[in-house]
């Protein structure tokens, strides 16, 4: 039994369309990928143990899309989930353009803090929800201040 093993000119023709299709398949997967919307969300801690402490959250587009933000949240230890428009109820959704951002705070009325105790405030879960209904979660370390932190969840689903 005899094999050919000289290759022709259509088989090293069609072995480079190959590689060539390859490539452009992996290219138009790289930009769909950096065309999509990414957020980074970064909660920190403010206030004065006589007054009580609030909590500002801010929210950049990382990526190449604009991307509304729609809500904002909190489930307290207790079982509490409060969820509020993302700036005031008349303005709606906040719109970031690329490398924008913009923030929000839990901030008590009054000169008051929205939590007694910075526990309280790290023990409480804070969500934001962009419009794509895609919500990301704020946590605080016990040993920091206020920790970046992007994880993707997702909530019960709404009730109609």
């Amino acid at each position: 039994m005899y094999i050919n093993t000289t290759l022709s000119a259509s088989d090293i023709l069609a072995s480079l369309a190959f590689i060539a299709s390859l490539l452009a398949l992996w290219i138009s997967w790289k930009t769909y990928d950096r065309d999509t919307h990414s957020i980074k969300v970064r909660g920190s801690i403010f206030g004065h143990p006589s007054t009580g402490w609030n909590v500002s959250i801010s929210v950049a587009n990382v990526g190449r899309r604009p991307i509304s933000i729609v809500h904002k949240s909190y489930k307290s230890p207790d079982g509490r989930h409060c969820s509020f428009s993302f700036l005031h109820p008349e303005a709606g959704s906040a719109r970031i353009e690329e490398g924008d951002s913009v923030a929000t705070e839990f901030k008590g009325e009054n000169g008051q803090g929205f939590f007694r105790t910075t526990e309280e405030a790290r023990a409480t879960k804070f969500f934001i929800t962009d419009s794509l209904d895609e919500t990301y979660q704020i946590s605080f370390d016990s040993s920091q201040k206020s920790i970046l932190q992007k994880i993707k969840i997702k909530l019960l689903p709404k009730k109609n």
